[in-house]
């Protein structure tokens, strides 16, 4: 019997094309992906991957890990639109997972720590990544050896991949006990000083240091500090102390020592004579180094620190001086000396004049107390020159002026003390310039009595003047002034004349009394100023005073000199006979006091004109005429 069974054919299954891993390590992610395909005209609709013991993926790729392991058996599903479907399973292999630790005993401080890594599974671990601290200190070996240099947890990771090629991590933390923390300083010391020992040793934790062995690099040792150890002999020494712990641990200390030799003493001292410098001279030496301080002490009161210093003894008899030198590294060594000190030697000199002028004579007196001998050094370029003779008389030349010169006198006695006098002079160039201040009259019974204040602002001493005391009324008054009048010095003098007081109630002028100073000495030298040779008052009133014109006719240049009791602006002008105004000199501020004008009065032409002068409430009118 047969039957006819038509089948439809409704499309083409999918080529299934994929990729997936067969051999994973648990808890890893691995990848899978499928590629499949159809003939055109077919569309894929659905892709099912399946793992065995997790959901269904609906996805043509991904990742995927197995918490456990073991081995899964799944399948790849893909299907058309059509309704067709091809599947095809796979196996996959999970292996466990390695569980690593290791193990280590806690060591000290820079001992070395052995590393032990081990897995729970029996499966050989095939590579290690040790690292040890955050310093990037790592170490690829099974077990390998480390060692910390302080203590303190530290954090310790470990990589390992078994012979599956799995995986794990752990980190583990590693105490290293503490050990002493040697802090001993010691000060370099001097030979024969004991050690100065600064102990800061510690240890942290409950731990306590037990012992202190020390080696001081000499030959001895001890057992914790001694108290007093010293060198006999400067140089070089290596110091090493090593400190244990309860726990085990310890440190060790080296310190290269120094001991710096002390000064050995010496000096001099030069002669010693009441209120003269003694030289006080330290010569002390040191086998190494050098001095860097001197300490002198006299009496038990007077310090100094100069090398080579002088001290002036205010009485004789023995004195007490203490020597101490220093070494540039602090060693000190001292020594106390006594002094004899002998009778008094005293340099001193006088200078007459006191201000030194060029081309004029100068007296030096030798004024010295209990000298044999004088050596003088007058500044002038001669150097020193034996000279007892108490006056010394010396002239410096004009190319000197304006420059300093030092004066030394140097004396000495036949016990070899020495005493020094030294004074600066400025060289002045000689010139005079005498200055009149002060200028007062007083009325008394109907007479003036007038007085006048002379000073010399020159460099030669002014010993001779001629006073010319002017009034409108009563002329010229000429007194002759004998004294000395140093730089600088100045000296009242009172005129014997008494000019009458008495005002006519018809003068309408003011009244003013005038001095003029002039040197009546012959000399090479002139007055370098004569502006401030006359000086002049008014006694009548406030008003502005024309002093007279002198001289009146005259062909020469004028000088116009006005007296004013206040400051005030003052105007000038000449006027020929036409009225025209030939020159002018407008709103002058004047001071109180005299003032000049120059007046260019040989450029006018002869003639006479009239001299006008105002300062706004009064006019004074004066006729000069031009030879």
């Amino acid at each position: 019997n047969s039957d006819t069974i038509e089948v439809t054919v409704i499309g083409t299954a999918p080529s299934l094309s994929y990729s997936i891993e067969n051999e994973i390590c648990q808890g890893s992610a691995f990848n899978f992906s499928e590629s499949s395909t159809v003939p055109p005209g077919n569309d894929i609709s659905e892709v099912v991957w399946n793992f065995g013991e997790m959901d269904s993926i609906y996805s043509s790729s991904g990742t995927q890990s197995y918490e456990d392991s073991g081995i899964y058996t799944g399948f790849l599903e893909v299907s058309t639109l059509e309704g067709c479907s091809n599947k095809e399973n796979f196996v996959i292999e999970v292996f466990p997972k390695p569980i690593i630790s290791f193990e280590t005993t806690n060591y000290c401080p820079y001992e070395e720590i052995a590393f032990a890594s081990s897995n729970n599974y029996n499966v050989p671990l095939n590579s290690f990544n040790w690292n040890f601290d955050q310093d990037g200190n790592t170490s690829t070996e099974g077990s390998p050896s480390y060692s910390y240099g302080s203590t303190g947890n530290y954090d310790v990771e470990l990589i390992a991949i078994d012979s599956n090629s799995c995986i794990d991590t752990v980190v583990q933390s590693v105490y290293v006990q503490p050990a002493p923390i040697a802090d001993i300083s010691i000060v370099n010391p001097c030979e024969l000083n004991a050690l100065e020992i600064s102990d800061n040793s510690s240890i942290t934790d409950t731990f306590e240091i037990t012992t202190y062995n020390w080696n001081y690099g000499d030959g001895t040792d001890s057992i914790n500090p001694v108290q007093g150890k010293d060198y006999e002999n400067y140089g070089e020494y290596t110091v090493q102390l090593i400190l244990t712990a309860d726990n085990g641990c310890m440190d060790t200390s080296i310190q290269n020592l120094v001991v710096h030799p002390n000064p050995i003493l010496n000096y001099n001292v030069g002669p010693a004579c009441k209120n003269t410098w003694t030289a006080l001279e330290n010569i002390s030496t040191i086998s190494l180094g050098s001095l860097s301080e001197t300490n002198w002490l006299i009496n038990l009161q007077f310090t100094n620190i100069e090398t080579n210093t002088a001290f002036n003894f205010p009485t004789t008899g023995i004195q007490f001086v203490n020597l101490e030198a220093v070494s540039d590294q602090g060693c000190a060594l001292d020594t106390t000396f006594e002094i004899n000190v002998q009778d008094e030697l005293h340099a001193d000199f006088s200078v007459s004049p006191s201000i030194i002028v060029s081309d004029i004579p100068i007296v030096f007196n030798n004024l010295s107390i209990g000298s044999d001998s004088s050596y003088w050094n007058f500044g002038d370029g001669n150097g020193f020159n034996l000279n007892s003779n108490p006056l010394n008389e010396i002239i410096y030349p004009a190319s000197l002026n304006g420059s300093s010169v030092q004066v030394s006198l140097i004396t000495n006695n036949n016990i070899g003390c020495r005493d020094t006098s030294v004074q600066d002079f400025q060289i002045k160039e000689a010139f005079f310039d005498i200055n009149l201040q002060t200028l007062f009259a007083q009325d008394i019974n109907g007479f003036l009595t007038v007085g006048v204040e002379l000073q010399n602002i020159g460099t030669i001493p002014i010993e001779n003047l001629d006073l010319l005391l002017k009034t409108p009324e009563n002329g010229l008054v000429l007194e002759n002034w004998i004294g000395s009048l140093a730089q600088n010095e100045s000296e009242i003098y009172i005129f014997s004349a008494h000019p009458s007081a008495f005002i006519s109630t018809q003068d309408e002028t003011e009244r003013f009394v005038c001095v003029e100073a002039q040197n009546s000495n012959e000399s090479i030298y002139l007055d370098v100023n004569l502006d401030n040779n006359t000086t002049c008052k008014n006694i009548e009133g406030t008003a502005l005073v024309l002093l007279p014109v002198y001289p009146n006719p005259s062909s020469e240049d004028l000088i116009i000199s006005l007296l004013a009791t206040e400051q005030s602006s003052v105007s000038i002008s000449f006027t020929d006979k036409t009225g025209r105004i030939v020159y002018e000199i407008n709103s002058s501020k004047i001071e109180s006091g005299i003032s000049t004008f120059d007046i260019p009065f040989s450029q006018f032409s002869s003639g006479m004109y009239l001299l006008s002068i105002s300062d706004g409430e009064q006019s004074i009118i004066e006729r000069v005429v031009r030879l």
